[in-house]
This record gives C-alpha cells, sequence and structure tokens, in this order.
C-alpha cells in the first residue's frame, strides 16, 4: 500500500475506490491494533513507522468480502443515525425540562 507520512500522519491512496470501506475495516481489525500495540514505546502515543506501514500486506477481498462490508457500512451507517436521533432527543428532553423547571 504506497503511503506517504510526517511522524504522526499516513495517508494511504488506493487504486480502487471500490475497497475504500474494506481496507477501512481491515485497518481497524485486531490485527493491526495488535501491530499497533506491539510498537509501543515510551512515548506517550504508539506511532507505526512509514516502512511498517508500507510493509502492511493486505488480501484483496472476494466479491463475497465486499457484499458483506457494503453490509456492514450499511448498518454502521444506521448505527451512527440512530445515535444522533438518541443525542437529539436527550437534547429535546433537557430543554423541555429546564422550560418546566423556569
Amino acid at each position: 500500500m504506497p503511503a506517504k507520512t510526517n511522524q504522526a500522519l499516513a495517508i494511504i491512496r488506493l487504486k480502487k475506490q471500490e475497497y475504500v470501506n474494506y481496507i477501512s475495516y481491515y485497518l481497524q481489525s485486531k490485527i493491526i491494533k495488535n501491530m499497533i500495540n506491539g510498537s509501543k514505546s515510551i512515548d506517550a502515543q504508539p506511532n507505526l513507522s512509514l516502512a511498517k506501514i508500507s510493509n502492511i500486506k493486505v488480501k484483496l477481498p472476494i466479491n463475497d468480502d465486499l457484499r458483506n462490508v457494503k453490509l456492514l457500512k450499511l448498518i454502521d451507517n444506521k448505527i451512527t443515525t440512530q445515535k444522533k436521533i438518541i443525542e437529539s432527543k436527550k437534547s429535546l428532553s433537557y430543554i423541555k425540562s429546564k422550560r418546566i423547571i423556569s
């Protein structure tokens, strides 16, 4: 995976945009989290070097994997929407309770 970085940031550019969500989920997986935790040092925040990022091997998904990723993305979007609705309702309830008390 080609990446550009400074000490705290890496930009990964994909040749095919259809893999964006797949790569996003992969980079959030236990495999990568273990890699990050395994490279912890005395620093406050663990960093992965450009060399380590460049050496990450990602097996490209088959069609079934891409369908599953699309489904996961839809579910994630619905969860995000529901969280926003819940927060809006909490805010409204708080505002209503303040008006009643005032």
